[in-house]
Order: structure tokens, then C-alpha cells, then sequence
């Protein structure tokens, strides 16, 4: 048994966290504190915050970094292609500051450390599994590059976690669904959600090019490399304090086969929309196929997707209804920031702790401004403050929600939460441009009841962390427009007491005055981080169009 800080840093979504006797305890990443979308250097806040929630004392802290893993293949590889020389200097930056991070967290705990340097994707292949609360599972993992793997997939046992395989430089998704995210105008940290959105309203027509771009292969797949240019030693990647800045990842060849990039002013037309689709078609493709490369591993009829291609919810609705496994499971922070609790886990693992049956796979693992603890936190039970908020909604109105126990992850599940009636005729357009402010092609998500799910979705299992995109049921299309996506999809969050006491009584609530069980769902913000604090949550409701908000059982109306 023992106490574990796990931290990601120098990477894109900074975080940190807690892990006791298998319990992870907190995790928050940086940016909540910090404002900056992605926060990529050191999380010395969320180290904080961390460290605040314990009275014992941490020796072991874990980062999901090691850069001296593969150093041969590393210099084989800079061997064969001189132009990735100039990355050498960014490197050795990269190891120098993973030093001086150990020395700089050993301040701040105020004594001496054992610190860990956690392989990248072993790290998110322990996140994935330590909460999904299967016994046994295989693993799967999906993004950029860390420590110069991009994929790897494997499974659980009683020894940790095993990788069957790993994919290397050059080859990767995330680099290739971020180029032509680039490619399509989009080119901020991040934006790969925007292009998921924008998909469904194109034609999978550009299959045949996009062959010439990306292949499958009986080991996973392979990237030509002349349409990219983070082989050439001109895709610069800056982690530091801020937001990440990532150059340019596609080369003039890839204009050559595919017309004419997308300036990020210019307008967009029906052959960037076939463009993202074929996007779309071609990386669900190839992770169902790395998917099922990945079974043949064990027995196992569940599977723990983590990376940050796992959060394209489009992908993981086609994962679940391939029918590849039985059970899946997606993690609340799949991309990097869930590296700080995989980091953690992995060093756990190896002393003996055990993760599954101990409540793990709960979101809410980040700030609290109440005095009571979380697992302590009782139900919001005051009726009237549940009726007036779903009157408000009922009258249109809509309403923040700001619950203690911030989510961990990218999606607003209840906790920091605005919310709307789904039926109601222009609320989609009205949230687009007065409160998020963002291109009205975004659609938003709705959360429902877990036990009338099936009424509305075209789906069988649950998703608490809205990382699944299912078909709505036709009948239900016209009558909840503001979460239906044109193509007649939602990215569905389940609700169960169990993990959303309060919105699940809510939720209740409206059923019995509406007679449906949905709510429109966005994150609590304005084109900013996730709000964070109550101040925080009353600022950006006084500075938008909201109507009312709710704070830890408290309202306040325009």
C-alpha cells in the first residue's frame, strides 16, 4: 500500500493526481488553474491542488515520460533521415526538464522522493484499465507520439499491463488526423473535435486518395511520409507554459493530391466537408482494424480504449457497434492528461496495489469548495430549487450548473455543466453564438437517464463519460433538434444516481413535467477552460446569456 503523485508535464493537457492503496484519490490537469486551453508545461497548481487533498506524506511521484526507452531505434533512425537532427537539441531539452522537474516537485513535497519515468503508452494502457473496473481486458492506446510510439495495443493480467505490440515513428494517427485538421483550417492545439463535427455533413468520396496517404498493414498501418513533414525536421512542437504550438504537419505534396488547403478565414465548402469525412471514414477504419488486431491478445471480450484518437466519440459509437467485444470502456481523460493517473498506476501496480472493484471509474475527481469531502457529499435535497430549475428550462431559459468534484477530462458531465431543453426551437443557435460563442456547425450532446437511454438511442450499453456518438431513434430526430447532429447522431451521456445523484434526480423531475428524460449538455465555459471555481462559474454567467445558475444548491436568476 502506498501513496503515488502522478503527474504529466512538458506535454499537451499538463495534469496531476493522487493515487492511495489503488484508489485514485484526485486528479485535476493544469489549465483549470492556469486558463490556458491545453496547458503544456509544468502543473505545478494541480501538484498543489493534489498534494492538498492528503494528510500522508508522498514519496513516489510518477511522470509519463522516458525519453532515454528506444534509444537505439532513436538513433537509427535520425541515422537514416539527418534532416530530424536539429530535434536532437529538443530532446535532450525534453530529459533536462523532466530533471529539473523531480527537483523543483521535491521542493514542493519538502523531502526527498523516489521518482518513476513511466513509459508514455503504458501509461495510458494503465489509466484505461485501472478504471474500468474489468478484471482482465485488452488494451488499446491511440494519439501523437510519446516516447517515439504513436499506437499500442495489449492486454491486463496479474503481472500489469502487457504490450503485444507497439507502433513507431513516423507512423501515427494522431499525426495524420491533426495534419489534416490542419489542412482543413483548424490549426490551433486541439481542434480535432471540430473536424469530427464537421464530418457528418460531407461524403466519404476522397477514400481513394487518402489510400495513397495512409495504409493498414497485418501489423498495424503505415503513413507516407512524403505528405507529412515531422520526418523532415520541420514540425516544430512547443510544451512549455501556455498553450501548446504545433507547426505545420502536412508537406505541399499532400496540396498536390488533394487541391488547395483551407485558409482558416476562408469559408467552407461542400469539398472540405467530404474532405473531413473521408477523414472520419478512414480513421474508424483503421482503429477497428488495430482493434482487432488487439483481440487476438487474450480472451478477454473487453476492451479499454485510451490515446487521444479515443476521443473521437464518432470512432468509439462504430467500436461498439462493430460487435468486436463485448464490453468497452472509455476513460473520462483519455488523451494525455489521463497519462498522470496511468503513470501513477503503473508504479502501484508494480508494489503490490490493486485497482478493480474500488469505485474508480467516477469522473469527478477534481476541485471542491464545499468543506465536505466528495465521498462524503450529500444530494442537493432541496425540491424546490430542482422545480425551479426545470421550470426555467421548461420556459427556455438556460441554466449553469456548478457541482463540487470538478470533472476530470475534457466534457462537462453534470458537474460544470450548462444545460437547456433539448426541444426547444433555436436554443442550439442561440447557446452557439451568445454563450460559447464557436462555429454553429458544432453540434451539442444531450444527457439522459441510463434506464430510458434505448427509448431515444440507438444503443445498448451505458456511457457516462459522453464518449460514444449514437444514432437518435427517427421518431425523436424533429422532436429534440438541439441535440440531434445533421446527420441524425449525439454524443450520449448516460446518468445513473450511483454517479450523478443530483442531475439524475433532475433529470427525473423533467421526465415527470415533460415526459422525456433529456437535457442539452455543453461545457461550462465561454471559448476558455472548463470554469473551475464558483467565481469563476458567476463570472462567465454575469458576462453571457445565461439565464439562471445553480451552485452547489444554491440558484441565482437573471
Amino acid at each position: 500500500m502506498m501513496l503515488v503523485l502522478g503527474i504529466n508535464a512538458f506535454h499537451g493537457d499538463a495534469s496531476a493526481c493522487l493515487i492511495d492503496d489503488g484508489k485514485i484519490v484526485s486528479a485535476v490537469a493544469e489549465e483549470r488553474f492556469t486558463r490556458h486551453k491545453h496547458e503544456g508545461g509544468l502543473p505545478a497548481h494541480a501538484i498543489a491542488w493534489c498534494l492538498s487533498q492528503t494528510s500522508k506524506s508522498v514519496d513516489h511521484v510518477a511522470i509519463s515520460r522516458n525519453p532515454a526507452l528506444f534509444r537505439l531505434r532513436k538513433i537509427i533512425t535520425v541515422i537514416n533521415n539527418p534532416l530530424l537532427l536539429k530535434q536532437i537539441d529538443h530532446r535532450i531539452n525534453n530529459a533536462n526538464r523532466i530533471t529539473s522537474a523531480k527537483n523543483q516537485i521535491q521542493k514542493i513535497i519538502g523531502h526527498r522522493i523516489i521518482f518513476h519515468q513511466v513509459e508514455h503508452h503504458r501509461a495510458h494502457l494503465a489509466y484505461s484499465y485501472a478504471t474500468s473496473n474489468f478484471d482482465q481486458c485488452n488494451l488499446l492506446s491511440v494519439d501523437g507520439f510519446g516516447d517515439f510510439v504513436s499506437t499500442a495495443w495489449g492486454f491486463s493480467g496479474d503481472d500489469g499491463i502487457n504490450i503485444a505490440k507497439r507502433v513507431f515513428f513516423p507512423h501515427s494517427i494522431g499525426i495524420f488526423y491533426t495534419a489534416l485538421t490542419q489542412f482543413l483550417g483548424f490549426s490551433g492545439y486541439g481542434e480535432e473535435y471540430k473536424v469530427m463535427a464537421l464530418a457528418s455533413y460531407g461524403t466519404p468520396r476522397y477514400l481513394e486518395l487518402f489510400s495513397k496517404i495512409i495504409k493498414k498493414t497485418n501489423d498495424g498501418f503505415r503513413l507516407s511520409t512524403k505528405y507529412f513533414t515531422h520526418t523532415k525536421g520541420r514540425a516544430e512542437m512547443t510544451y512549455g507554459a501556455g498553450t501548446p504550438v504545433v507547426g505545420k504537419l502536412y508537406s505541399t505534396q499532400l496540396e498536390k493530391i488533394l487541391g488547395p488547403a483551407r485558409k482558416r478565414e476562408q469559408a467552407l465548402t461542400e469539398r472540405h466537408f467530404d474532405l473531413a469525412s473521408t477523414l472520419q471514414a478512414m480513421t474508424t477504419d483503421i482503429i477497428l482494424h488495430l482493434a482487432m488486431l488487439a483481440k487476438n491478445n487474450s480472451n478477454s471480450r473487453n476492451l479499454a480504449v485510451s490515446g487521444g484518437v479515443a476521443q473521437n466519440s464518432v470512432t468509439n459509437g462504430a467500436l461498439e457497434r462493430s460487435g468486436l467485444f463485448e464490453n468497452y470502456w472509455f476513460p473520462s481523460a483519455p488523451a494525455d492528461d489521463g497519462t498522470a493517473i496511468g503513470s501513477a498506476v503503473v508504479v502501484a501496480l508494480a508494489n503490490g496495489d490493486r485497482f478493480q472493484g474500488k469505485g474508480n471509474n467516477t469522473a469527478f475527481l477534481g476541485p471542491m469548495f464545499n468543506s465536505e469531502k466528495n465521498e462524503n457529499k450529500k444530494m442537493i435535497d432541496n425540491s424546490k430549487l430542482i422545480s425551479s430549475v426545470v421550470d426555467l428550462l421548461r420556459n427556455g431559459k438556460i441554466v449553469g450548473w456548478f457541482e463540487d468534484g470538478a470533472e476530470f477530462g475534457p466534457r462537462a458531465l453534470g458537474h460544470r455543466s450548462i444545460l437547456a431543453d433539448p426541444r426547444q426551437v433555436g436554443i442550439r443557435e442561440k447557446i452557439n453564438a451568445v454563450i460559447k460563442k464557436r462555429e454553429n456547425f458544432r453540434p451539442f450532446a444531450p444527457m439522459v437517464l441510463l434506464e430510458d437511454s434505448q427509448k431515444y438511442f440507438e444503443m445498448t450499453k451505458a456511457s457516462p463519460n459522453m464518449m460514444i456518438v449514437a444514432s437518435v431513434k427517427t421518431e425523436w430526430r424533429n422532436k429534440m433538434a438541439a441535440i440531434t447532429h445533421i446527420d441524425g447522431t449525439a454524443r450520449v451521456q448516460t446518468v445513473t444516481k450511483e454517479l450523478l445523484p443530483n442531475i439524475a434526480t433532475l433529470l427525473e423531475k423533467w421526465r415527470e413535467v415533460t415526459g422525456i428524460s433529456v437535457l442539452l449538455n455543453t461545457s461550462f465555459n465561454e471559448n476558455e477552460p472548463i470554469v473551475n471555481t464558483p467565481d469563476e462559474a458567476l463570472d462567465c454567467f454575469q458576462r453571457t446569456s445565461m439565464d439562471a445558475l445553480a451552485i452547489n444548491g444554491e440558484l441565482f436568476v437573471k
